[in-house]
């Protein structure tokens, strides 16, 4: 075996030209097209189910949908922005 400080000195290595990124390249715009979508339909069926004569346990699941609905959107809204405070701090 032969001593390692005794090798050859490396070849310059060339770097290979970059490849294109396979990223999908979704626009903002199209994501905010499939939720007011999604939600436009939620409001449709919950719409359909409170003019169908509900009973209280459906208006009630109505309800709880629209209020998670609601919950989920204000913390999403929370964290993203504070995770862009924290990124604009470092």
């Amino acid at each position: 075996m032969t001593d390692p400080l005794e090798l050859p000195p490396a070849e310059t290595i060339q770097a290979e030209p970059e490849q294109p990124s396979l990223a999908l390249h979704i626009k903002p715009w199209m994501i905010l097209t499939v939720a007011l979508v999604a939600i436009a339909g939620l409001a449709a069926v919950s719409a359909w189910t409170l003019v169908h004569d509900p009973s209280e346990g459906e208006r009630a699941a109505v309800l709880e949908t629209w209020k998670s609905v609601g919950l989920a959107a204000f913390f999403y809204f929370l964290g993203s922005s504070a995770g862009s405070r924290n990124k604009d701090q470092m």
